[in-house]
């Protein structure tokens, strides 16, 4: 059953999609028609199923048959990445958003090689965005991650500290295997995974996460590529809190 995206607070016994790139997509790439049978969601966690009732090029009908909540899960992921070259960071959100990470933010290390600034920044979010939210409806969430703005290291450590256990996978020592760190005495409510360049984190960012209390930790014995270490300590971290 084909899925899009409404976002609507409260769904009624009827509602009309009018956004134009859904309805696009609903008349022209699936050629849905009167009387199919959709999924939706708001993106706020609420979803459901309908029937078409009216479609044309400017909005779609929908009756709603049965609605739904997901379940929110009670550990809140956020992966806080530097940005690799090419669309590697594209690739990153997607899966992230497959596998329920619920805030991506796109990272500025020292040894970033990406750099996004002024109206290049602002057209990148809104690409970032539309692959979470296309990576939402096709993996079934009913939420979408929140793609923040590029933030510096500094920055973000300072804002994620206050009230988030961080794990930073990294090639310094000391250092644990991530799995040494579960099962954790208190579960945390927050927790954000911090994954530098290719090239590492510096000395000093090291030094500065760990006055503010990340856990420095290893992924393997091999050295991995950015996407590869975010989805594997994102993947390792969802695994071990299923909900």
């Amino acid at each position: 059953m084909y899925r899009f995206f409404a976002p609507i607070d409260e769904f009624n016994s009827r509602f009309t999609v009018m956004d134009s790139a859904e309805v696009h997509h609903m008349t022209h790439v699936l050629r849905l028609k009167k009387g199919n049978a959709v999924q939706f969601f708001n993106g706020k966690s609420k979803a459901g199923e309908g029937i078409i009732e009216e479609i044309s090029s400017q909005s779609c009908r929908i009756k709603v048959a049965r609605l739904f909540n997901e379940t929110a899960r009670t550990l809140h992921l956020v992966l806080a990445c530097a940005i690799p070259k090419k669309s590697k960071f594209e690739g990153i959100i997607e899966k992230a958003t497959e596998l329920g990470v619920h805030e991506i933010i796109p990272l500025m290390t020292k040894r970033t090689e990406v750099i996004l600034k002024g109206e290049r920044a602002a057209k990148k979010l809104k690409r970032f965005e539309t692959i979470a939210l296309n990576a939402a409806k096709q993996s079934k969430r009913s939420d979408i991650p929140r793609i923040h703005a590029v933030s510096a290291f500094k920055d973000c450590i300072d804002a994620l500290s206050r009230n988030t256990l961080l794990i930073m996978p990294g090639l310094i020592e000391p250092r644990i295997h991530i799995a040494e760190l579960f099962p954790l005495k208190e579960k945390p409510v927050k927790l954000a995974v911090l994954i530098g360049p290719e090239g590492d984190f510096t000395q000093e960012e090291y030094a500065y996460a760990r006055e503010r209390g990340a856990r420095i930790v290893s992924l393997g014995a091999h050295t991995l590529k950015v996407e590869t270490a975010a989805l594997v300590a994102a993947s390792f971290i969802m695994l071990h809190y299923p909900s």
